[in-house]
């Protein structure tokens, strides 16, 4: 676990542990820039979350002042209501928060990004329903519309095929026997798909995040 300040940055917290072989889980598209006070507030969740949780699952104890100044330690330990859940995703309305407590996770020995282009929304839909029936948890799964994918090539570059009327992100992780075990089945299931591609690299791994990660300001862009 870490504990910090509410101002510190999102990205700051798997910094400063990775020599530790360990980062903090959420992880919001602005995580370079947003704090883990403002996680708390909304709730933040990431591309990550579908498998290592939202903010709330991630969060141990906080420490908040109250409208009458009182100090307040809410832990997940707690017996009764679950006010830690309750300020989570509150805006900030129930209390000041002054710290918080933050799980860490070991990082995996291994992570592999697929990423598939497909000729409908539907049949990248259908697919995502495909994976979780074989059981399978992605650590991420992001699915991207043809405005989407256009928008987010255009800004950062990153080899999405401008082509596809869809596009879906889904990464693998844990050891090397269980990626390839998973890789191998979700392969089979992207069969079909009208462009595949798999990560070789943790910088090409990182890449194919760089778009999803940067579709706001990439629609931003846009509107200005």
């Amino acid at each position: 676990m870490a504990v910090v300040e509410p101002r510190v940055r999102n990205i700051a917290i798997s910094e400063a542990v990775a020599q530790y072989g360990l980062y903090y889980a959420p992880d919001p598209s602005s995580q370079i820039a947003c704090t883990i006070g403002g996680n708390v507030a909304e709730n933040s969740g990431g591309v990550h979350c579908l498998k290592y949780g939202l903010t709330v699952h991630n969060v141990e104890a906080i420490k908040i002042l109250t409208i009458d100044g009182d100090e307040l330690n809410l832990s997940r330990q707690d017996e009764g209501l679950g006010l830690l859940a309750l300020m989570n995703g509150s805006e900030g309305l129930l209390g000041i928060i002054t710290e918080i407590t933050v799980k860490l996770t070991s990082t995996p020995e291994l992570a592999r990004v697929v990423m598939a282009g497909f000729d409908s929304v539907r049949d990248c839909a259908n697919v995502v329903a495909d994976i979780i029936k074989v059981r399978i948890i992605p650590a991420g799964l992001e699915m991207m519309d043809s405005f989407a994918i256009e928008a987010t090539e255009g800004f950062a570059q990153v080899g999405y095929p401008l082509d596809a009327k869809a596009l879906l992100l889904c990464e693998l992780d844990g050891t090397e026997q269980q990626v390839q075990s998973e890789l191998d089945k979700v392969l089979e299931i992207l069969s079909a798909a009208s462009t595949l591609r798999v990560s070789a690299s943790e910088e090409e791994h990182l890449n194919l995040w760089k778009g999803r990660k940067f579709a706001f300001p990439a629609v931003g862009k846009i509107i200005s």
